[in-house]
């Protein structure tokens, strides 16, 4: 099932299409550890990991089944219903933990349906109905929050002269809990901006990477920008009140 999994092409962005052997490894070894470690690193309180990983594989899993890969939709069936079980006790106040060894084997197959759906977009007909043309900013889409939540962190440390793999609190559920939201609803904001940038992408299906990609990057950066603005207007507030 797994075997042919490898990105063999950049799928037209930048007009390249067919990778070298040895890039084609390199590119789909990062993306499969960028992509668990990500998905990893979100797992940072009740119920968030569980929650993205419902969205993410429930979305590949969805437009599986639409074109027909009916196994890569089973599995992802399967992955559901087992994450389904797994959040009624770990949601707010949790009682069982994904841990890291959970959360790495979500954030694994979630990075081989990323691969896949490349692949099989890749080669539907130009007019096929469920065809994204910017198949590379869609995954960015469907994987956002564990994605953008990483560039963040690594951003933040650094610009603070840090490791960027130090622990600290700069992840966004961080953010979001400092502005006093509980674990179950920053969990359902951040399931829901993911939600909302996968129907950013499926209005944009028709554009290419070399349009949706900007429009992604751009939205999570300033989604990023404004949790920072709203985190210090809060820490000013009491200095204003004082």
């Amino acid at each position: 099932m797994f075997s042919s999994i490898k990105i063999v092409s950049l799928y037209g962005l930048f007009g390249i299409i067919e990778l070298p052997e040895f890039l084609a490894y390199f590119i789909t070894g990062f993306t499969i550890i960028v992509i668990t470690n990500s998905f990893n690193l979100i797992d940072g309180l009740d119920g968030l990991a569980a929650s993205v990983g419902l969205v993410t594989i429930g979305a590949f899993g969805f437009w599986f089944y639409l074109v027909e890969d009916y196994t890569y939709s089973l599995f992802a069936s399967a992955l559901i219903g087992a994450i389904l079980a797994f959040i009624v006790y770990n949601w707010e106040p949790s009682e069982i933990f994904m841990g890291d060894t959970g959360a790495m084997i979500i954030g694994m197959i979630l990075s081989i349906m990323v691969i896949r759906f490349l692949n099989v977009n890749y080669t539907l007909p130009l007019n096929y109905s469920f065809k994204f043309n910017a198949s590379i900013a869609t995954a960015a889409a469907v994987t956002i929050v564990p994605l953008s939540d990483t560039l963040r962190i690594i951003i933040v440390r650094l610009s603070k002269g840090h490791s960027p793999f130090r622990p600290d609190k700069s992840h966004m559920h961080h953010a979001l809990m400092r502005l006093g939201f509980s674990h179950s609803k920053t969990a359902l904001i951040l399931g829901f901006v993911n939600l909302l940038f996968i129907a950013i992408a499926v209005s944009l299906m028709s554009y290419g990477d070399l349009i949706v990609l900007p429009v992604i990057i751009i939205l999570a950066t300033s989604l990023s920008l404004l949790l920072d603005r709203l985190i210090l207007r809060k820490l000013k507030s009491p200095a204003i009140n004082d």
